[in-house]
């Protein structure tokens, strides 16, 4: 689809300095992995982080896309396209008392709505991360706000939405759209907060296209 294009996929959470022991969304150490002059894309918390590092990077970085990812996932007064905070902070008290069921609970909710119903969220399940790593990046994902992020960075930005999401409103399109009137925010019909997964080829077409539209020949 772009020829001659590397990927790479980072691992937020890896190496001796994991970010979400830093309480940064991204870390010196992990913005030094990710190449110069590197699109960024990320999905759902992966997303934030994308966006605070091309806000760091600035004209350095050609353009930043977001799958399923609110820039502020705990709902404010001032931004109420979001999870309300006692639902928040129930799960994060449901993680920590019960891990197992409440992984499995938000497996289900990342798929809930879309084609992939439970085959894929059980596809989801098959992984077993690490769950102090988990309960640091919940403890993160509550107080994270990439909002002036996606206003100060001054690229081309694609954000996708599912408009089955049962984790991330469909309304926050509207909103974005709002905050970053300059950015292209569109709707995946009938897609999970997993929609990346239920569709992968479309939404590398999309991506890719998007990109080619914004990158001079």
């Amino acid at each position: 689809m772009l020829p001659g294009a590397e990927i790479r996929v980072h691992d937020l959470h890896e190496g001796p300095h994991p970010d979400h022991l830093s309480g940064a969304p991204v870390s010196d150490e992990t913005a030094a992995r990710v190449a110069p002059g590197a699109w960024l894309v990320g999905w759902s918390q992966g997303g934030q982080a994308a966006a605070h590092l091309a806000a760091r990077r600035g004209a350095a970085c050609p353009g930043l896309v977001t799958l399923g990812s609110n820039p502020r996932f705990t709902a404010s007064t001032d931004w109420t396209a979001a999870m309300p905070v006692d639902t928040f902070n129930a799960f994060c008290e449901g993680f920590r008392t019960n891990p197992d069921l409440t992984l499995s609970r938000f497996h289900a909710l990342c798929t809930k709505g879309g084609p992939g119903g439970r085959a894929l969220a059980r596809s989801l399940g098959e992984t077993r991360p690490d769950r102090a790593a988990c309960q640091a990046r919940l403890a993160l994902l509550g107080t994270q706000d990439a909002r002036q992020d996606l206003v100060a960075y001054r690229g081309p930005q694609l954000h996708l939405y599912g408009s089955a999401d049962a984790l991330v409103p469909a309304s926050v399109a509207r909103d974005l759209a709002v905050l970053v009137p300059e950015a292209t925010v569109e709707m995946i019909d009938g897609g999970s907060h997993a929609f990346a997964l239920e569709d992968p080829a479309a939404v590398a077409r999309r991506v890719a296209a998007f990109i080619r539209e914004h990158t001079a020949p």
